[in-house]
């Protein structure tokens, strides 16, 4: 059986007061607040922060203590002015899945005081308890989500997370199997020597990684290479691409379109191009308003289904918010991806000294 979560009288207990004291510091109208002490105010914020007790208001008038309300935590700005929209179609599909669900969507904003990342909490207490569940994008701070855990407050991940506490419910591209099959793809192609670019290392890097990896195991041909590197679009110029092209790689595989497209302009102003001196693939689709339109048309990438990630995470919270009084084991699925059409893959022909 979960635990209920607290109310003003636990509260009122612990710190030793009546509930209606507990009521007015909450709910300062009138004068009746002036008359508190200090030293009283001071020991019901204790009792709030430690049972984590957060007012509820709309749930008082609402049978079975929901407010068909689904809370939406973001890493960083959601409509942003200055750049392009990552989050755009994670929030559509969250939309559109909570319009079929019948839930009101609320978007958390406040950052956490200090350099203007997104917390959960915010002077202790958890602030996306107004909402019957979150679902949470790109929030790094791993602490916080096991405290979330242990609070047993319903939530979703969209993206892969590993928790050193226990598992959490995510909704997660499946990376590992389309990097698997678009390097088998290449390999077949008659492609040899192969390299994995990436610029940062986390979980869906990981899932790359692994499948960029199985695929490799699965062919056991003499002289099959590979180069892995964390490295930035800033760092691959055209002597850095002639390093990885004279060593003979003409399979690559980077993490960003950026990095694909910085490789392909800096190996041609060395004479070498995609796919008649090697072939590339983008195993993600992010920042493609930051390319020309004609890259957009070459690059093979791989299409993140963010529309279907968003939704399927307002699928599985609502089922979780549904059972939230009972043991429930963390939901945990990849959604399949695909492959834009692009014309940077092609096979690879041996060329012969005569």
């Amino acid at each position: 059986m979960r635990k209920k979560q607290p109310t003003q009288a636990d509260v009122a207990k612990l710190a030793g007061v009546s509930q209606s004291t507990v009521s007015i510091i909450l709910n300062p109208q009138g004068k009746d607040h002036l008359l508190i002490s200090d030293e009283t105010r001071e020991r019901v914020q204790a009792a709030i922060q430690e049972l984590s007790y957060v007012i509820n208001p709309a749930a008082r008038t609402l049978a079975g203590g929901q407010n068909r309300l689904i809370g939406v935590c973001i890493n960083g700005s959601a409509f942003p002015l200055d750049q392009h929209g990552f989050y755009h179609p994670y929030l559509v599909g969250i939309e559109e899945a909570c319009i079929g669900h019948d839930y009101d969507m609320l978007l958390f904003t406040r950052s956490d005081g200090g350099e203007g990342a997104r917390s959960i909490y915010r002077n202790g207490l958890n602030h996306l308890r107004i909402a019957d569940g979150s679902i949470l994008l790109g929030l790094e701070n791993k602490e916080e989500l096991a405290r979330l855990m242990k609070e047993e407050y319903p939530f979703v991940f969209i993206g892969k997370r590993e928790v050193p506490e226990g598992a959490i419910s995510y909704v997660a591209a499946d990376y590992y199997t389309g990097t698997k099959a678009v390097l088998m793809k290449m390999l077949g192609m008659g492609h040899r020597q192969t390299a994995f670019f990436y610029r940062l290392y986390n979980d869906a890097t990981k899932d790359r990684e692994r499948g960029y990896l199985a695929a490799l195991a699965n062919r056991t041909d003499p002289g099959l290479l590979h180069v892995k590197r964390q490295l930035t679009d800033k760092e691959i110029t055209p002597a850095y691409c002639r390093e990885v092209l004279d060593a003979g790689v003409t399979a690559i595989l980077v993490e960003e379109p950026v990095m694909a497209h910085a490789f392909i302009e800096a190996a041609r102003l060395i004479g070498r191009t995609s796919p008649a001196d090697f072939s590339i693939v983008a195993l993600s689709d992010n920042d493609l308003a930051y390319l020309p339109p004609a890259i957009l048309h070459e690059l093979v990438m791989l299409k993140i289904p963010k529309l279907a990630m968003g939704a399927a995470a307002v699928q599985i919270l609502d089922q979780m918010i549904a059972q939230r009084h009972k043991p429930q084991e963390p939901v945990q699925i990849t959604i399949p991806v695909t492959f834009s059409e692009g014309s940077t893959i092609g096979p690879h022909f041996v060329r012969r000294e005569i």
